[in-house]
């Protein structure tokens, strides 16, 4: 009887000690995207690497950037990438590598030539179309923009700009050939009218709060072995 009880006990502890599974998260965008009907695109591969030098199964889940940003707040044991690190999201993640960086321009539509943009203060005037949470609604609001439509994903924002809801969206040149070209041809309807250099930013896959320490370790060595390899120098740039 004894031993059938410290048998119990011991599937019990063993059950409670298993280490959560692993949710991984990112966004439609020119870094992962489904072509074929694979996930596809650099980010991609690069999460791919990741997990397989970590030893941990490849699970990847594309969601509107809101709901992928919301779930990495709420839950433990969610991997999301790219995350932009920035002071205020700082003590929220635990930070496991930076594998790119993305570069930001103001882009409008090509029958709008009456939008002309020398200084970001210029675009105080027009309606932008952001996307919640994205690093570049906080930093707008940060600079006083107050005539910003928000939207849960990068498609609908974009959308809207096709629609003539906003006049301008902030957004990566990779991005703004996928999210167009794609359905225009190349020549897409698009025009930058102002680069960014201000949101330059970093890249990161980063791990939710409250996730389990040994995947965290695990993820970080593993990131930076691949990072010693050169896995991440073409998303670098």
């Amino acid at each position: 009887m004894k031993g059938r009880w410290l048998g119990l006990a011991l599937g019990w502890l063993c059950l409670c000690t298993q280490a959560a599974p692993l949710q991984v998260v990112t966004e439609e965008s020119s870094y992962s995207y489904y072509q074929g009907g694979e996930l596809k695109g650099p980010a991609t591969d690069a999460a791919d690497a990741l997990l397989a030098r970590a030893g941990l199964p490849r699970s990847i889940t594309l969601y509107p950037w809101a709901r992928a940003y919301d779930l990495a707040l709420a839950e433990p044991d969610v991997l999301i990438f790219p995350l932009i690190r920035t002071r205020e999201r700082e003590s929220r993640f635990e930070w496991i590598g930076q594998f790119a960086q993305i570069h930001t321009l103001l882009y409008r539509l090509q029958r709008r030539d009456d939008i002309q943009l020398s200084k970001l203060d210029d675009a105080r005037q027009y309606t932008l179309g952001v996307v919640r949470d994205d690093f570049r609604e906080a930093y707008l609001r940060g600079q006083g923009f107050t005539r910003l439509v928000v939207s849960a994903s990068a498609e609908d924002n974009a959308r809207k700009l096709l629609n003539g809801q906003v006049d301008l969206i902030p957004l990566a040149e990779a991005d703004a050939a996928r999210y167009f070209a794609q359905n225009n041809g190349p020549a897409h309807p698009l025009v930058p009218v102002l680069r960014l250099d201000q949101l330059t930013a970093k890249a990161w896959f980063a791990m939710s709060k409250g996730s389990t320490a040994e995947t965290v370790q695990a993820l970080r060595e593993a990131f930076d072995a691949l990072k010693a390899n050169g896995v991440f120098d073409a998303l670098g740039r």
